[in-house]
């Protein structure tokens, strides 16, 4: 029985271990997506701010402020826009501000160097200078033709 406590103490202290590293795809983006991206996405970028892919989300938008500045949440814009001031915070628009956890979970999260922790089958495979190779030619399952 002693062996399983030791266990379980283990197993909590490695636990609590985890929980202290804030991962950006799984605790920051969920809350962006949740939140901010409705508005701030490729086909509807406000203030030409994109926050759908960690690239786009660190560069910033129209106020060419870095929204993330790595290690120093205070200086990071993003943190300017989500705070409140006087109960009411600029982002997201027209909406509640963030709650105070969601708030300091991403001030953490860019307070221990806003790491891209994406793993590499979320990442595009293709773009415009990439495009696929095919093996064979594609399937065309339909054809619209006048």
């Amino acid at each position: 029985m002693k062996h399983a406590v030791a266990f379980l103490v283990l197993a909590g202290a490695a636990h609590a271990q985890e929980v202290d590293t804030v991962s950006y795809w799984s605790d920051v983006r969920p809350l962006l997506m949740a939140h901010c991206a409705g508005c701030h996405q490729p086909a509807k970028p406000s203030g030409e701010y994109v926050m759908t892919g960690f690239d786009r989300l660190a560069k910033g938008g129209e106020s060419e402020e870095p929204a993330i500045v790595a290690g120093k949440p205070d200086e990071s814009y993003l943190i300017q826009q989500i705070t409140p001031d006087g109960g009411e915070a600029a982002m997201p628009q027209g909406k509640e501000p963030l709650s105070e956890a969601n708030r300091e979970l991403i001030a953490q999260w860019i307070a221990q160097g806003a790491e891209d922790d994406t793993p590499e089958s979320a990442l595009p495979r293709y773009d415009m200078d990439h495009p696929p190779v095919y093996k064979l030619a594609p399937v065309i399952s339909a054809l619209d033709f006048s």
